[in-house]
């Protein structure tokens, strides 16, 4: 594939990524705090830090994606040949 197309995808990756965990984020502050009969919820004190911490996260998730595809490339850019799955599927037959 093409590397901006990758770089794209892997952004986008982690985008999604952050959008989950803040979402994820309010269940489980819910749940830690929930008396033990209640049923599902969320726990948002207020809409304005919920709506910053999402951002936050995606920012977060976007960078994470945006890093790994950097560190990836300059991987590729040392030992052209490199392919990860490959090295790993062959040091776990030699074992």
């Amino acid at each position: 594939m093409n590397n901006k197309i990758m770089k794209k995808i892997s952004i986008i990756i982690g985008c999604i990524l952050g959008i989950i965990y803040s979402l994820i984020e309010p269940i489980v502050r819910y749940a830690d705090t929930a008396p033990l009969d209640a049923g599902f919820g969320l726990d948002i004190p207020s809409w304005n830090i919920f709506i910053v911490q999402s951002f936050i996260s995606i920012c977060i998730g976007a960078f994470c994606g945006w890093l790994l595809f950097y560190i990836g490339n300059k991987i590729k850019k040392i030992i052209p040949d490199f392919d990860p799955k490959s090295f790993l599927w062959e040091e776990l037959i030699k074992k």
